[in-house]
Parts: structure tokens; C-alpha cells; sequence
């Protein structure tokens, strides 16, 4: 999305684009590409998007790619399976001018493939709050670039390595299920976020005490069942 002013996509289900298939290279945010727009990202579901082909050349952002100077707000969204040389799952960064900005509040970014799930890099400005990131080679990149800010409060992460952790992190394997919907790892963990107050499914938050860290919230009712299938 280019020049949108302000905007939103929600609800919805990105699904297997590839930025492109030309045999000399690839692109940049397969799923979602975001440049100057004030955007909401919220609850979607983005999944299996890769930047290159095996033809071409894996370039960042599988799930989405932020240059926009203006924030860019990312909610309740699993953002799993994609591919990309950096930032499997999200890539964040202007190659110019500062800042790309980003913020990134109970969302599920699990099992993309390449060597990170979030890449900050290049002029950006990226907070991080009551995420769940797992699954990848490294969580949050550690690239210092030019004027890269990375803010990290009450995170779940569970990689091979998480060189960016922030404050309260919470290093625990999350079990999360097939959907990466439910997880008994997450109930109860999160900040509260006054101006979030629904979920991935559009349920209110919190069910319980605190919210639930990731996408989706752990109803009451639904929690038993995970806890006996991980048993």
C-alpha cells in the first residue's frame, strides 16, 4: 500500500503471494508492503507468503514489509509460515529518511522461515508489547543500523536465540496449537492495553484477570481441552 493516508485492513486471510517469481529476484513484503500510510493492521490471518521464488532472490519481509514514516499499527494478527531472508514473519525498516514506525500489540508472529522472525533495521522505530514470537532462528534481529529504536515490553519469545528480549520478557515455549490460536503458556501474562479490547476472534479482553499474551484470547470454556490434548 502506497500513499493511503490513513487506513485499515482487517479480518482477513493473505494467503501464499509470492513477490515475484521472476527468475532475477524477488521483492519486498510479500503478504503486506506498507509505505507511507498511517495503517491498521488488525486481526488478520498471513500466512505462507515468501519474497522469492527458488529461482529468485529472498529479499525481507515474508509476512509484511513497514517503510512508512507515518505508524503503522499491527493487532491480534498470526503471522506464521511465510519466508524471506530477513524478517520471516515482519520487516521494518527505511533505506532514506527516518523513521519507519511500527507497533506491533498482541500478535502471534510464529515458524516463518528465515533468519529472523522480526527484522528492525535501516531507520526504524519499532515497539513491541504482549507479542508472541517463536519459532524462528532468532526472534527480533539485532541489526544497530542508522537510528534503529527497538522498544520490547512483556513479549513471549521461544527461538534459537533472542539476542532482543526488552523488559519482563517471557522466555517459555509456548506449545501453541496447529492454528497458532491457543496456548495454556500465554493465559494471564500480558500489559493492559486500554485501547485494545478485543481479540483475534473479536472477543472481549481480558477473559481473565490480565490479559492473554498473542493473537487470540484463551476462552474459559476451551482451556481444558489444550490443556488435555498437551498433556
Amino acid at each position: 500500500m502506497y500513499h493511503c493516508g490513513r487506513g485499515s485492513i482487517s479480518d482477513s486471510i493473505v494467503d501464499g503471494n509470492r513477490v515475484s517469481d521472476h527468475p532475477n529476484g524477488g521483492g519486498y513484503g510479500a503478504g503486506i508492503f506498507v509505505d507511507d500510510c498511517s495503517l491498521s493492521l488488525r486481526a488478520n490471518t498471513i500466512v505462507s507468503n515468501s519474497t522469492g521464488s527458488a529461482a529468485g532472490a529472498l529479499l525481507p519481509g515474508g509476512g509484511v514489509y513497514i517503510a512508512s514514516t507515518r505508524t503503522v499499527t499491527l493487532t491480534n494478527n498470526i503471522i506464521a509460515h511465510n519466508h524471506a531472508s530477513d524478517g520471516g514473519g515482519v520487516a521494518v525498516g527505511h533505506y532514506s529518511v527516518c523513521c519507519a514506525r511500527a507497533l506491533l500489540v498482541n500478535n502471534t508472529i510464529a515458524d516463518n522461515e528465515g533468519r529472523n522472525g522480526i527484522w528492525p533495521a535501516y531507520h526504524a522505530e519499532v515497539t513491541l508489547q504482549n507479542n508472541v514470537i517463536a519459532g524462528h532462528g532468532q526472534g527480533i534481529a539485532l541489526n544497530p543500523g542508522p537510528i534503529t529504536t527497538i522498544t520490547a515490553d512483556t513479549n513471549l519469545l521461544w527461538n534459537t536465540t533472542d539476542p532482543i528480549t526488552g523488559t519482563h520478557a517471557i522466555l517459555r515455549n509456548p506449545h501453541l496449537s496447529a492454528d497458532h490460536r491457543l496456548s495454556s503458556a500465554v493465559i494471564d501474562r500480558g500489559l493492559t492495553i486500554p485501547w485494545l479490547i478485543d481479540d483475534c476472534l473479536g472477543h472481549h479482553r481480558p477473559q481473565g484477570p490480565a490479559y492473554d499474551l498473542g493473537a487470540c484470547e484463551l476462552w474459559p470454556f476451551r482451556l481444558p481441552l489444550l490443556l488435555k490434548k498437551s498433556s
